[in-house]
């Protein structure tokens, strides 16, 4: 992605004169993440402790999680994200738990 030059004044409106602005530009590279290896589907009523806070889990209900770095601490270490496979089927969005 490439916000191409912003002229800082005219963009963020900032009162400058002509002499004082300068131009700004944002270039990102970013690319799909690899799934392939990076997941787990876990059943959530043996993790009581991602659903503190919430609602209890559901009989039989079930969790991805995705393994890209650690963010959980102790109860998935090496959780990246987690998110309730029941209620993205219900409601068509994920539903992060914990």
């Amino acid at each position: 992605m490439d916000s191409g030059l912003l002229d800082v004044g005219k963009t963020f409106g900032l009162n400058l004169a002509a002499k004082d602005r300068v131009q700004f530009r944002k270039k990102t590279t970013c690319t799909v993440l690899p799934i392939k290896e990076y997941y787990l589907v876990i059943d959530l009523d043996k993790y009581p402790k991602l659903m503190e806070g919430s609602r209890p889990a559901l009989r039989g209900e079930q969790g991805v999680v995705l393994l890209y770095g650690p963010t959980f601490g102790g109860t998935l270490p090496f959780a990246t994200y987690m998110a309730s496979l029941t209620m993205s089927n219900v409601t068509g969005r994920p539903t992060t738990c914990g």
